[in-house]
């Protein structure tokens, strides 16, 4: 099964001499998330009533979170 999610670049394959074979994430559990959040946006036929409901179902912590990584983004 690794070998196969090796195939699909979900996970690298790492030789060592102190142990056989190794598998490790070839993408951390965030970059994951937010592809699958990329994929989700990209098949909305609204792309804009999408990000509505997305931002209306966050918590005000993530929000923040949110406009700080926006705010960064479009300061020069």
């Amino acid at each position: 099964m690794l070998d196969r999610l090796g195939r699909k670049g979900a996970v690298l394959r790492e030789e060592h001499a102190d142990a056989p074979l190794t598998f490790r994430a070839a993408h951390s559990r965030e970059d994951h998330t937010a592809s699958l959040m990329s994929t989700a946006l990209a098949a909305a036929s609204d792309r804009e009533a999408a990000l509505l409901q997305f931002t209306g179902s966050l918590a005000s912590g993530d929000l923040e979170v949110l406009r700080r990584a926006i705010d960064s983004r479009t300061r020069p």
